[in-house]
């Protein structure tokens, strides 16, 4: 999990971001859900869209990384053919 930990490091600060937004990057659960999903071979799916932002990292920004797949829910769950049964309460 280490080796997928440094991945995720290595890239986002390879990239043109500012600082902060790398600090915020590190301390947000989003560094910790794409490695995993980068060490378990998962999907990544999210809400969010690519901003080309230098102030602030997406995790959507991973669009751009094979590695890691990314999917917006509602494909998901149509690929998947996922059927959500709400049972009485």
């Amino acid at each position: 999990m280490a080796a997928q930990f440094n991945a995720v490091s290595d890239w986002v600060t390879q990239q043109r971001y500012e600082a902060a937004a790398i600090s915020t990057f590190f301390q947000v659960a989003d560094f910790y859900l794409i490695a995993h999903a980068l060490a378990g071979g998962h999907i990544v799916v999210t809400h969010e869209i690519f901003a080309n932002s230098r102030k602030r990292t997406q995790d959507s920004q991973r669009l751009y990384w094979p590695e890691c797949p990314v999917q917006r829910p509602y494909g998901c769950f149509a690929s998947k053919k996922l059927v959500f049964v709400l049972g009485p309460a």
